[in-house]
């Protein structure tokens, strides 16, 4: 046997002990990582449940504008996005309720155009004492659309309706929305 030889013996136990520390070191960090990521998953899910943080499922409503009429009925513009990145549909809703008062009535909801244009948003015009106009110039679809509240009587001026369905929309019931 010669001197390399002799060597390679040497350091061939200590390889093999290097690779075996290696190992279970490699082994209690794939343990660790998986015992914290399921624990954050869990955090996660236990807070998501609770509507704390932001889910896929979770939809956005940003209230674009609020105004009250003469005769002092109030007015409520809503924008809703259920979309991840803001770039899905949103609908537009207009509620209507009387002054002072919490509970709200939803007149209008539409499907809003994606394209960057103002005019998808509505705008309410006091006709009279007793009628409102809501005006919008494009909508990809309507969803629904009442034409009485109480005594108040609701006209709709909307100039281009994309896909506007099977016949004409329902009035919007107390319960959506």
């Amino acid at each position: 046997m010669d001197f390399s030889e002799r060597e390679s013996y040497c350091i061939l136990p200590l390889l093999e002990g290097l690779r075996v520390r290696v190992s279970r070191s490699c082994s209690l960090a794939l343990g660790l990582l998986a015992t914290v990521v399921v624990t954050v998953g869990m955090i996660y899910l236990f807070v998501a449940s609770f509507g704390l943080i932001w889910t896929p499922y979770t939809c956005l409503t940003d209230v674009r504008g609020r105004f009250s009429d003469p005769s002092g009925v109030r007015f409520e513009i809503s924008e809703t996005s259920c979309s991840m990145f803001a770039k899905g549909p949103s609908e537009i809703s207009v509620f209507v309720s009387k002054a002072n008062r919490r509970k709200k009535t939803l007149l209008f909801k539409y499907v809003m155009m994606h394209d960057g244009s103002s005019d998808a948003l509505p705008v309410v015009t006091s006709i009279d004492e007793h009628t409102v106009q809501i005006s919008v110039k494009h909508v990809a679809s309507i969803v629904c659309r009442t034409g009485k509240w109480g005594t108040l009587a609701v006209r709709y001026n909307i100039g281009l309706v994309v896909d506007p369905g099977e016949g004409l929309p329902g009035g919007c019931d107390q319960n959506r929305g």
